[in-house]
């Protein structure tokens, strides 16, 4: 879609919804057709076998496997059948519609992007995590695991490559060599991926407790869904990977600061006399040392979150 006829994605919402919503409702009606035609052909082949127990050649067709083709005759018709053939053309239309859906908002999230000084993380982060979160939530209502799977796919795609730019194009050595505020920004980046890092985590526990509420029955499905969850996993060690390098090099840059504190001891004589002993009453020296480590921790404790904080001390 041009970028001048983009549309709004508030209405889309509203139109997923409802489509997820016919989906859920023709899969229930799905598994009920299933369910009565497993019954019925379960007393069919009961009756057969009574009325031909006398009849070895009914037994020899019997354990020929000619009550194959039947079953799979009987699935294959209610495969085929109008509705299902067109739910699955409507499906195939909600997975374009929540693909836009999903890339739009994280558009919108990204230029609407704000943060003041006092910001631990970008506004960005919990504005797309919503949006994912509810359109994953969503793809699971339609119970249909097919579409689960490709929304989730989506989103794997998004947060490992677009979203993880963005927070990139915040972590580029140049803010590593100007002024504090842009070591401020750094350090945002650096929260950024840790805390979209839990994020993807949070969100892949939540959807697979949803998975396995609505797929209950169906060992199946769930298995398909928690493959396909695993991308989501490889994203969210994909972005922890990102912030513990780009803590490393927050910390190398530095180097000349540790330094400093560093040189307060090979300029200070551990020579002592009782005089310096007595003169040293108040530690001085371990005073302004404590001092020096304060201040320059306080730089990080300022500006990033307790997680990295904790990962920068040790």
């Amino acid at each position: 879609v041009a970028a001048n006829t983009l549309l709004e994605t508030q209405p889309f919402s509203q139109i997923l919804d409802l489509i997820a919503t016919m989906s859920q409702r023709c899969e229930m009606y799905d598994r009920f057709l299933r369910a009565k035609a497993e019954d019925l052909e379960s007393a069919i082949a009961s009756t057969s076998l009574t009325i031909n127990t006398s009849s070895s050649s009914s037994s020899s067709s019997s354990s020929d496997g000619h009550a194959e083709p039947s079953e799979k005759k009987r699935v294959g018709l209610m495969n085929q059948s109008e509705i299902n053939r067109q739910m699955q053309q409507m499906m195939d239309d909600y997975i374009r519609i929540e693909d836009y859906f999903i890339t739009e908002n994280v558009n919108k999230a990204v230029r609407m992007n704000t943060q003041s000084n006092t910001d631990q993380i970008s506004s960005m982060v919990d504005h797309v995590f919503f949006v994912l979160k509810k359109s994953l939530i969503r793809s699971v209502s339609t119970l249909n695991i097919n579409s689960v799977c490709a929304i989730s796919n989506i989103i794997s795609s998004i947060l490992g490559h677009r979203f993880s730019q963005e927070i990139a194009n915040l972590t580029t050595n140049k803010y590593l060599t100007v002024s504090r505020t842009d070591h401020q920004r750094y350090m945002l980046a650096i929260n950024n991926y840790q805390v979209s890092s839990e994020y993807i985590l949070k969100l892949k526990t939540e959807v697979e407790r949803e998975v396995a509420r609505a797929f209950a029955e169906s060992q199946k499905s769930k298995d398909k869904a928690k493959t396909c969850f695993n991308d989501l996993l490889e994203v969210s060690k994909q972005y922890k990977s990102a912030c513990q390098k780009n803590i490393e090099e927050l910390i190398s840059s530095f180097q000349p600061k540790i330094k400093q504190i560093i040189d307060l001891f090979r300029q200070t004589s551990y020579d002592f006399t009782d005089l310096d002993f007595e003169k040293d009453t108040e530690n001085l020296f371990l005073a302004r040392y404590l001092e020096e480590v304060d201040k320059f921790l306080a730089i990080f404790k300022a500006h990033l979150n307790d997680a990295n904080f904790e990962s920068v001390v040790h």
